[in-house]
């Protein structure tokens, strides 16, 4: 049984200073609230596995410092970033800190234990990492965030029952406001985003958090809690290696509603933009600190307004920045004209990626997702001709499709390399909790229950060997078969109509500093690096 309680206040529309003050912590508080990003999850065939900063802890981290909360971040992934064992049940690899190791470097008055929980495929180790937590610290406060605890909170309270809380949502003013009413010891109110299993084992939820209004307002990451130097090598960035890569957002949220996206979920639909002085105060802050050579735009929808894009490269060229940028996560081609290419390529852009998801219109429709191939198309080859380095990323087997529908959006990827995008990516499409679909197919019946199986079952974005399949028209098989044959397409024909691109990857492949120019050379180099290092690491 669900307790929904109303949430008692309006979304804060203070200066998020102001909020900060009232929920300071107490003088001299020293027990500290320890934030855990756990080690990473990734299928045994995977060929690659992107690891990065835990942005989203960095960010809890600074807001809890600066109101004078006692914080460390055990990073997992960080800590020990060369090492990768292998899963008892050998099916996965583990990279990072193993959970005993974990359990043992978290400090022993921690009074706040939170731990973040990104993605669904990695809930059933993750939640062996937890319960060790509990065994080992019976008393202290232990929360859970991020996107898997935002989509299904209810089974992670159930599922866990060492959890105390979970929040859902944009967790910043949550987790301060829960940290408050535990550091001076009183009852934890309404607080937005907060649930939890109360006496009669119902879940008592106050809905998603509310979303802060101005996102320029947020104190910053706090990098220094975190071993940033380990992140400094030439593998597993979300984009290509520059060596000395680090995140940044400029935005928060999606406008848009794709219905196999869980971004309503975690983020509601509302769009919030930095300013473009406030972003690049904090590029030049990374530059300085960091000595950053690359930054690397973390944003669901980096670039929706080209007004916004196109004062951000005017603001960068008066302030004489110079700087490697990357958009590795994804735009919109509505805002890349021929004008904002040019623009933001002038400015440093080394990196971007397009998703037109799927070349079937009628997929399109279905799926909610906004996008005109035509003007997509004409951006891919503005932005090819004015020499950025592309990618484009697209899904195969919704719910609905048809061979016919899969076959279209090959010819589309197909089409892309001719075009001369550098890279493409065709995946299998997976229900992620939290997104419409998933909701779909689980009232349908086409989710089975919610076990350890169907958990493991999502780490297949990586792995070009896993057959799993949610429509009724095609086979597993065929699907795997077609994302193979789609992906050895699209790189027969980007290198073959290129032959300089084939000496580029060789030269490359012999080079010790292997060098990666496009993500396909980055993610061989990433293969190649993870599997010598399962070899030389000891089995769990």
């Amino acid at each position: 049984m669900t307790s929904q309680r109303p949430v008692l206040r309006p979304e804060d529309r203070r200066p998020v200073s102001d909020f900060m003050a009232d929920m300071a912590a107490p003088s001299g508080a020293v027990e500290p609230v320890v934030l855990v990003r756990p080690f990473a999850v990734m299928s045994r065939t995977s060929y690659s596995n992107p690891v990065t900063l835990p942005i989203g802890l960095a960010y809890l981290a600074g807001v809890l410092e600066q109101a004078g909360y006692p914080v460390r971040i055990l990073d997992a992934v960080g800590e020990d970033i060369f090492r990768i064992t292998r899963s008892d049940c050998g099916r996965f690899n583990f990279q990072g800190l193993i959970a005993d190791d974990v359990v043992a470097r978290i400090p022993d008055d921690a009074k706040i234990i939170g731990v973040s929980l990104m993605f669904s495929q990695e809930w059933v180790p993750h939640r062996h990492l937890i319960r060790a937590i509990r065994k080992r610290f019976p008393s202290a406060v232990i929360v859970v965030g991020g996107e898997h605890a935002s989509a299904m909170t209810e089974c992670v309270l159930r599922d866990c029952r060492e959890i105390d809380y979970a929040i859902a949502g944009e967790g910043e003013m949550a987790m301060l406001e829960l940290a408050h009413a535990i550091y001076h010891q009183q009852p934890v109110g309404a607080v937005a985003g907060v649930s939890y299993l109360d006496g009669d084992d119902a879940v008592v939820s106050y809905g998603a958090t509310n979303r802060i209004a101005v996102i320029d307002q947020i104190p910053r990451p706090a990098w220094h809690l975190c071993p940033v130097e380990n992140y400094f090598v030439d593998n597993w960035t979300m984009g290509i290696a520059m060596g000395r890569n680090m995140p940044i957002l400029a935005t928060r949220g999606c406008p848009y509603r794709c219905s196999f996206c869980s971004n309503a979920t975690m983020w509601t639909t509302r769009y919030k933009m930095r300013t473009p002085g406030d972003v690049l105060d904090e590029i030049a802050d990374l530059v300085r600190d960091y000595r950053a050579n690359s930054i690397d735009f973390f944003d669901l929808t980096a670039i929706v307004k080209k007004d916004w894009i196109i004062e951000f490269c005017k603001e960068l060229q008066t302030r004489g920045m110079r700087f490697t940028w990357q958009l590795p996560s994804g735009t919109r081609s509505e805002a890349l004209d021929h004008e904002a290419l040019e623009a933001i390529y002038q400015a440093g852009c080394s990196y971007l990626v397009y998703a037109p998801e799927s070349g079937s219109e009628q997929t399109l429709e279905k799926v909610h997702k906004k996008v005109n191939l035509q003007k997509l198309i004409g951006s891919v080859k503005s932005a090819v001709r004015i020499g950025h380095v592309v990618k484009v990323n697209f899904v195969i087997g919704f719910p609905h499709e048809r061979l016919s529908h899969v076959i279209k959006t090959v010819m589309l990827m197909l089409r892309m390399a001719i075009i001369g995008a550098d890279d493409g990516n065709i995946a299998i499409f997976t229900p992620y909790p939290g997104s419409e679909l998933y909701d779909e197919l689980r009232a349908s019946g086409k989710i089975p229950e919610l076990d350890d199986s169907y958990f493991n079952s999502l780490i297949l974005q990586f792995d070009m060997t896993v057959a799993r399949c949610y429509t009724d028209h095609i086979a597993p098989w065929q699907l795997v078969l077609i994302r193979n044959i789609a992906q050895l397409g699209f790189y027969a024909l980007a290198y073959g109509l290129r032959p300089v691109r084939l000496v580029r990857l060789f030269r490359a492949i012999m080079s010790t500093e292997r060098r990666a120019a496009n993500l396909f050379e980055q993610r061989i180099f990433d293969f190649l690096a993870r599997h010598k290092l399962v070899k030389s690491n000891t089995k769990l």
